[in-house]
């Protein structure tokens, strides 16, 4: 059995807030989830243990509450690593996740009406089988986040969260038509493809935000931008 760890980001906790941390695991041989007749969870800040072994729920997505209480006193961390022991099929397996322990979570703020604002004969292309597009709105806000970490901005520190609207949905619409034109095979969708990448593109080296860069709960002096400049010595 090969073991997949699904994850497409560091695992985020917020301080004071009762944070649901998870792991979610599969056959890569048989491309199924595998769910865990027991679990536990070791959590180390930078090298101290902070939770040992404590009892998780198993299930497809196995869960553990770290309390709002646990947390109050602790410091903002980018430090975190969760540690999971699931016992699958009579063998123990360890998995493992990069966290962060946050004031604040950068939240999303576009729903399918802002897309359909903008397309209105949207739902012609929405799968049957789900109500939104939620799923894709979903995967383009994982991909937004892992290019400000790539850029060395933390989401978690952004304060501007509006200002990542227009991305959001440039995003989402990129793959929206991306699989219309897969499924479908029309040049007309792969054109909006490549015109949303050029949009999303551009929009990038225009976004400026109010950031948190000491992580003091307020806002910096200077505007942060999602691309910053690198100056190779």
């Amino acid at each position: 059995m090969n073991l997949v760890n699904r994850i497409a980001l560091p695992t985020i906790a917020q301080r004071n807030i009762d944070s649901e941390v998870t792991v979610e695991v599969w056959d890569s041989d048989t491309d199924s989830v595998l769910v865990p007749t027991a679990a536990t969870l070791t959590l180390y800040d930078g090298s101290e243990l902070v939770l040992s072994a404590v009892v998780a729920t198993p299930g497809a997505i196995t869960s553990y509450t770290w309390s709002a209480a646990a947390t109050t006193a602790r410091s903002l961390s980018e430090h975190l690593l969760f540690s999971w022991s699931l016992t699958i099929a009579g063998t123990v397996y360890e998995v493992t996740c990069p966290g962060y322990l946050v004031r604040h979570k950068l939240l999303p703020v576009i729903t399918d009406r802002d897309l359909q604002n903008l397309h209105t004969e949207l739902d012609d292309f929405r799968d049957p089988d789900s109500p939104t597009f939620a799923d894709q709105r979903n995967e383009a806000w994982i991909n937004l986040q892992k290019r400000l970490l790539q850029k060395g901005r933390f989401p978690h520190l952004v304060l501007d969260p509006w200002a990542l609207r227009s991305i959001h949905i440039y995003e989402t619409f990129r793959i929206i038509f991306r699989d219309a034109a897969q499924s479908i095979g029309d040049d007309r969708y792969q054109t909006l493809v490549e015109e949303y990448e050029k949009m999303a593109e551009s929009e990038w080296g225009k976004i400026n935000f109010r950031y948190d860069g000491d992580e003091d709960g307020y806002v910096d002096d200077e505007m942060k931008s999602a691309s910053p400049i690198i100056y190779l010595c």
